[in-house]
C-alpha cells in the first residue's frame, strides 16, 4: 500500500490533486501550471 502522496504534498504546501477523469486531469494541469510553487498531479495507470 502506498502513502497518500497528495496529502503528503499538501502538508508541505504544494498544490496536489487526484483527477478521476480526463476532464479533471485537463483542469488539474491548467491549475498546476498557474500555481505559484510545487505541484503534484497523481495519475493512476493500468498496464
Amino acid at each position: 500500500h502506498n502513502p497518500d502522496f497528495c496529502a503528503l504534498a499538501r502538508a508541505y504546501g504544494a498544490y496536489a490533486t487526484d483527477p478521476q477523469s480526463l476532464e479533471e486531469f485537463q483542469q488539474a494541469l491548467k491549475d498546476a501550471l498557474k500555481a505559484d510553487g510545487p505541484t503534484l498531479i497523481r495519475v493512476k495507470s493500468t498496464i
